[in-house]
């Protein structure tokens, strides 16, 4: 999952054991930028486990925010004033709206559900390379001691994060 920013191969340890990670077109290609590309193998692994443990305290912030924020009265009308004016005016077409309110509500923390899986790694200690794999989609190399990380639930994590601010 470390890959090289240009080409997206996969890192390779080098032969010679100084402890480097280097982009394998790089070595056939040394006119080509991923020639360039190389990291140290325990600084990505350690700087991916800071990574996700970050992100586990990142969204236990944001469900304790989000489940005050739920706990709180709204400012509109809630579901239960809103199915009293639904008895009262008899509109079939407003119930159905209702409806289909709750099932996205529902399905919308069934998702969420599953990305605050991630909190069983808030305590991560080391480098376990199925744990990234599962939470990881890529780790490109920007420099021997950067990563750009993209997550796997990318789009729900920047969500839950935009419901946190908003």
């Amino acid at each position: 999952m470390i890959v090289c920013p240009y080409c997206g191969l996969t890192l390779r340890p080098r032969k010679r054991q100084d402890g480097f990670m280097y982009c394998p077109t790089g070595r056939m290609r040394r006119d080509s930028p991923c020639s360039e590309v190389r990291i140290r193998k325990d600084v990505a692994e350690q700087t991916l486990v800071e990574l996700v443990r970050t992100q586990a305290q990142l969204l236990v912030k944001a469900e304790q925010m989000l489940k005050e924020k739920k706990s709180k009265p709204k400012k509109s009308r809630d579901v239960g004033s809103m199915r009293a004016e639904i008895r009262r005016l008899e509109l079939s077409a407003a119930a159905a709206e209702l409806e289909v309110q709750e099932l996205v509500e529902d399905d919308s923390q069934r998702k969420y559900g599953e990305v605050f899986g991630i909190k069983e790694y808030l305590h991560l200690e080391r480098f376990d390379k199925t744990v990234m794999a599962s939470l990881i989609e890529s780790a490109k190399v920007m420099g021997e001691d950067r990563l750009e990380v993209t997550w796997k639930h990318q789009d729900v994590y920047e969500k839950i994060l935009g419901e946190m601010q908003g």
